[in-house]
């Protein structure tokens, strides 16, 4: 058993060989995903073994990817109503409170 590193696993769940086929099959990677660290390989040879005080670079693929998915986390969550709407908005300015205040008045 490893973990599945299926869209919708997300490295989350236990499966065997089959079925981490048919999710990747199915479901296709993990958009992004390039390199099975979770799975015993050992990683690039030209690895930074240093002392660490190098960032890591994350390139602009990388950060819409991190977004995509913290959307399409929060739609998840919208779905079982954990983030419904408290009534706790502060609009940042007058003019946005105005707008606010006819939008709340309108709905």
């Amino acid at each position: 058993m490893i973990l599945c590193p299926c869209r919708v696993c997300m490295n989350s769940f236990w499966r065997d060989a089959s079925e981490i086929r048919e999710h990747l099959i199915c479901d296709g990677f993990l958009k992004g995903y390039r390199t099975w660290t979770l799975y015993g390989e050992e990683g690039s040879s030209c690895m930074n073994h240093g002392s660490g005080d190098i960032p890591e670079v994350i390139e602009q693929g990388d950060m819409e990817d991190i977004h995509e998915f913290l959307r399409d986390l929060a739609c998840c969550l919208d779905d079982r109503g954990d983030m419904e709407d408290d009534g706790s908005f502060q609009p940042p300015n007058n003019n946005l409170a105005a707008i606010h205040k006819l939008a709340m008045h309108n709905s």
